[in-house]
């Protein structure tokens, strides 16, 4: 950075050998930029072979501060901030992306839990004391507990059919005690009966023969009477 008077000569620099010299004089000031610097009313900045010539008024003068600059250090900071930017930016994408990923696990995992729960349960095995845990999310913790309380009604309702099995499993037993009970008595009250029907059969065959024999004697009998009234005939003659 130097001071020139409208001639463009030097006036203040911090290299004491250019003072009072030209400014063509230094080397990073190209000819063709000093007309423009020199001749311009307000701030100009020109670029130049890497080089940034900047030329400011000095108020109420007509000298200038020149400032000259090489591309890359004018950009050096610039290019810093830019990759510190992308590096900060990157840091936050990966911390949102983290954060948004236990979220979504936090969301996604009751589901899950739920599912596999569910899968466990129908493949006719399951375990129906399995329960999900509470969730701090309000929608998955509402999830949770509703699973939860079909799984425990669930669970009753089989509880209760086991043992409404058990008991109607009792009453099939014991009708099937009883109805063998039943058939056994029935067999012998047969039997028995078939001894009465036999007994009854023998007793009309008898009475039939007692019959018979009464008739057979009533005959005899009869024909002894009418021998006899034929012989007490004949000794009355």
């Amino acid at each position: 950075v130097f001071v020139v008077n409208p001639k463009g000569d030097i006036q203040v620099h911090q290299n004491k050998s250019l003072l009072g010299k030209s400014l063509e004089s230094d080397k990073n000031i190209h000819a063709e930029l000093v007309a423009d610097l020199l001749k311009s009313k307000d701030t100009t900045i020109r670029n130049k072979s890497g080089f940034y010539v900047a030329a400011v008024p000095l108020v109420s003068s007509d000298w200038r501060v020149i400032a000259i600059q090489p591309e890359d250090e004018l950009f050096r900071g610039i290019v810093k901030t830019t990759w510190l930017t992308i590096v900060i930016a990157a840091a936050i994408a990966v911390f949102s992306l983290f954060i948004t990923v236990s979220i979504l696990r936090r969301l996604i995992q009751p589901i899950i839990d739920a599912a596999s729960a569910l899968q466990e349960i129908g493949r006719g095995e399951g375990d129906l004391r399995q329960r999900l845990p509470d969730s701090a999310v309000q929608e998955t913790n509402t999830l949770a507990e509703g699973f939860n309380h079909f799984a425990q009604t669930l669970q009753t309702t089989i509880k209760q059919v086991g043992q409404h099995a058990h008991e109607v499993d009792q009453v099939v037993h014991k009708l099937l005690n009883e109805s063998s009970t039943t058939l056994n008595d029935a067999n012998d009250q047969q039997q028995k009966t078939e001894l009465v029907a036999t007994a009854v059969n023998q007793m009309g065959a008898t009475v039939n023969d007692i019959a018979r024999s009464a008739a057979e004697a009533a005959q005899a009998a009869k024909h002894a009477a009418d021998e006899a009234n034929a012989g007490k005939k004949i000794v009355v003659d």
